[in-house]
């Protein structure tokens, strides 16, 4: 066997894995008579999350072009949860000489390019395509690659300013559009030539300075770059062409992700999870060890939801910290697990239901299970989350809001589906004609309707029960909410009387709540949590019982062309009074309202809260006035999901 041509079994991060080949086989090649003659392509991946490993390698997996081969540096996780977790999922495609998986630590970016293909024999391969790890392409992705670089002088490399960006749907089918923003490419191409340049400039760094008409390197003097910079520095240097320059073509139909393993409990929940692209840690995959008496695996963690790695068996995360982790197993009870070391995996320390029956003391076994089920009760304040909305308008952001707070520490998240609806009853609303709600159209001129007009209300409704039952019906409720006018027998608003009703339902189960719309998220400052926060107003100021948030305002959701992505846009206007939002003790609630004529108990008071320290993020700003505003970036609206996490 020669070795150069396949990898080697080695537990040492960045040697080769047992069973790919480093090239194509020869025999594909003679077969090919088309017109324009195929190339030979290296697709060189760097992956840190397990999840764009999942979808990325099916899809280069299932393209028709088949003179390719795959190289991965996997970033982000222990050698041995490499060897044990990645390495097994993979083996069929390895061992067929497709894909080639190589563990590396991290270092810097230009490293992490070049791990890819580190110690591989580069000859067999003419072209050498670096994706980003949140690309998304089509089936006919590599053959685009091969059509187009067959126009281009064989010395030429290219980027992907153009395709390939963001996911959009219309008439319930996906695609992939340019953003509305030029970002920078989501893959090079680089020639052969190229890529052994670019060996060379880690070898020697001073080679760096051979890419610069003058031969010297204006920014670093040193080896430096960023991967962008340098890629792109390749790029111009041997001739680049912008692809999508290169022809009419703006979008491509995606190509679905066949499921990696038909033991994936969690595939429904990982292809929600890839419909949007975000760099928000609060989003990131977590893999953690568990050590339990009858057994010792991995557990996946994606949002609430998880699973162990070896057995399908899943289970709701209710509690995860540095520390401990909760799990409510979907099979059997509740268990409670402690890491004690910041390294390491999470040991059980206490189960709500034993796994053994025909226990020597009953009784006694009873009293350790009402022991156990304190030790894992829910926090002292429960606090909770209603909206009043019609869904249409807030489509494209259901998922991210119900999300959202629910990772906020959120015991329950309530949205009243006011679909239908022909206006408000109340003379100081803006809604009270209906004018708005028939055109689609939101109260800042966002016209929803004919950007969602491909979805009908049923859609709409599904995908918001899907949502319910995928983070658990008992924690996020859809109430439908249709009342009539007396009078003319249309569905109306009814604002306040939806809270009036869910203070009614859940008063006796929630502490607290926030009563607030679907394009406004809380906030609190990274370090802390709201129910931290609730905690300690209820020991220190016991007789607080209305708490009147303010607004940070955020660019508004909809452009003209669709759906913004409001977790990437980090700007705001300066703080401004009016239209606070109030996060209420529901027990102390005599009288609702939307603002500010709230009636609490006699005894009781209400305080505004410092914005710096609990607010909420209103994405309510029109373009002009983000235009015409000061800017600022004080505050970072998900930056406390993740920071501070053992407080929550």
């Amino acid at each position: 066997m020669n070795k150069s041509h396949h990898c080697l079994l080695s537990r040492m991060p960045g040697e080769f894995l047992e069973g790919g080949e480093d090239f194509p086989s020869m025999q594909n090649a003679s077969r090919l008579d088309d017109a324009e003659p195929k190339k030979f392509i290296a697709v060189c991946l760097v992956v840190r999350r397990l999840e764009n490993l999942d979808r990325l390698l099916p899809l280069f997996m299932v393209q028709p072009y088949g003179n390719c081969h795959v190289f991965v540096a996997v970033k982000g996780m222990t050698e041995d949860n490499f060897t044990s977790l990645v390495l097994p999922r993979y083996e069929y495609w390895i061992r067929q000489g497709r894909v080639t998986l190589r563990h590396y630590p991290g270092k810097n970016q230009v490293s992490d390019l070049i791990d890819t293909v580190r110690g591989v024999e580069l000859s067999p391969y003419d072209l050498f395509v670096f994706p980003r790890e949140e690309l998304l392409c089509s089936s006919g992705f590599l053959e685009r690659i091969n059509r187009l670089h067959a126009r281009l002088s064989p010395h030429h490399c290219s980027y992907e300013q153009g395709e390939c960006r963001m996911l959009t749907t219309r008439n319930g089918v996906q695609y992939a559009e340019p953003p509305a923003k030029p970002a920078n490419p989501l893959f090079y191409t680089l020639t052969r030539e190229a890529a052994e340049y670019l060996m060379e400039c880690e070898r020697n760094p001073a080679q760096l300075a051979g890419l610069y008409p003058d031969r010297r390197d204006p920014k670093h003097g040193a080896y430096g770059h960023d991967a962008d910079s340098l890629m792109m520095q390749m790029v111009s240097y041997y001739g680049g062409e912008n692809l999508s320059s290169m022809e009419q073509e703006t979008s491509f139909l995606l190509c679905p992700s066949p499921a990696v393993s038909l033991n994936n409990p969690l595939v429904e929940m990982e292809e929600s999870l890839h419909e949007a692209m975000t760099d928000d840690p609060a989003s990131a995959e977590y893999l953690v060890e568990l050590e339990h008496p009858y057994w010792t695996d991995c557990f996946r963690i994606l949002g609430i939801n998880g699973c162990r790695v070896k057995l399908p068996e899943k289970a709701t995360v209710l509690r995860f910290t540095e520390r401990e982790l909760v799990l409510q197993w979907e099979r059997w009870g509740r268990e409670q697990f402690i890491r004690d070391k910041e390294e390491g995996s999470y040991r059980l320390y206490h189960t709500a239901v034993l796994r053994r029956k025909g226990a020597d003391n009953p009784g006694r076994r009873q009293e350790s299970l009402d022991l156990v089920e304190m030790a894992l009760a829910a926090p002292p304040v429960r606090w909770g989350v209603c909206a009043v909305a019609l869904p249409r308008e807030s489509y494209y952001w259901l998922r991210d809001w119900i999300e959202f707070h629910l990772r906020a520490g959120a015991f329950r998240v309530v949205i009243y589906d006011n679909t239908g609806s022909t206006g408000s009853r109340r003379v100081d609303s803006v809604f009270r004609a209906g004018r708005l709600q028939r055109s689609g159209t939101s109260k800042r001129g966002e016209e929803y309707g004919r950007l969602t007009a491909h979805l009908s209300d049923e859609d709409i409704k599904s995908k918001l029960d899907g949502l319910s039952a995928r983070y658990g019906r008992e924690r996020v409720r859809i109430m439908p909410w249709q009342p009539r006018d007396t009078e003319t027998g249309q569905i109306i608003h009814g604002q306040v009387e939806a809270y009036e009703d869910f203070i009614r339902r859940w008063e006796k189960e929630l502490d607290w709540c926030a009563f607030l719309d679907m394009d406004e998220y809380l906030y609190c400052r990274p370090g802390t949590s709201v129910g931290t926060i609730l905690e300690q107003v209820e020991a220190k100021t016991p007789d607080v019982s209305r708490i009147m948030l303010k607004a940070w305002k955020f660019r508004q959701r909809w452009s003209k062309d669709g759906p913004r992505d409001i977790r990437r846009d980090m700007t705001h206007l300066p703080m401004s009074d009016g239209g606070e939002k109030n996060l209420v003790r529901l027990c102390d609630i005599k009288a609702a309202d939307i603002h500010w004529y709230w009636k609490m108990k006699r005894g009781t008071r209400c305080v505004i809260a410092d914005p710096e320290g609990l607010a909420f993020c209103h994405y309510n700003a029109s373009d002009k006035e983000m235009e015409n505003g000061p800017l600022q970036t004080l505050i970072r609206p998900r930056d406390f999901l993740t920071a501070g996490i053992e407080h929550r």
